[in-house]
């Protein structure tokens, strides 16, 4: 099987074991002004930078493999239901990010990102658990929903 075969067939999982930020939390710190002189720049930028370098360290350590073109499965453990789902779904964006920095997608743009599902729930432990799924598996698994 060539590399292009193999990856139309794929499945791969990874886990972040954290709460992202949610969509208040980033919207609270892109508004937040700061000093000129102050060189690390907005807090989003760092939050930003920050949740996507530490979740392509677990994309790498996992060893996710290049996919052109991907659907993502996200289920959203959370501690409790304080925070509500269009909320939390903003993680997304830290995410593709980082599948981007990782190099498992080119870009996370209309080519290869075909689209996602959001599922959520309140467990232990907490966290992200992502599902990739290459065109072929996402066309099995989306005909069962």
């Amino acid at each position: 099987m060539d590399n292009k075969e193999e990856s139309t067939q794929l499945i791969q999982t990874f886990f972040i074991p954290w709460i992202l930020p949610g969509a208040n939390e980033i919207i609270k710190s892109a508004r937040r002004t700061y000093k000129p002189n102050i060189r690390s720049g907005s807090q989003y930028s760092t939050i930003k930078k920050q949740q996507t370098k530490e979740i392509a360290k677990i994309i790498l350590a996992t060893r996710i493999k290049k996919i052109d073109k991907v659907f993502l499965n996200i289920i959203w453990i959370e501690q409790n239901r304080k925070r509500d789902p269009d909320n939390i779904a903003a993680g997304i964006k830290f995410i593709l990010d980082a599948l981007q920095l990782a190099n498992v997608i080119e870009n996370d743009g209309w080519n290869n990102i075909l689209g996602w599902t959001n599922e959520f729930k309140t467990a232990s432990p907490i966290g992200v658990h992502i599902t990739l799924l290459s065109p072929g598996w996402r066309n099995w698994y989306t005909q069962g929903t």
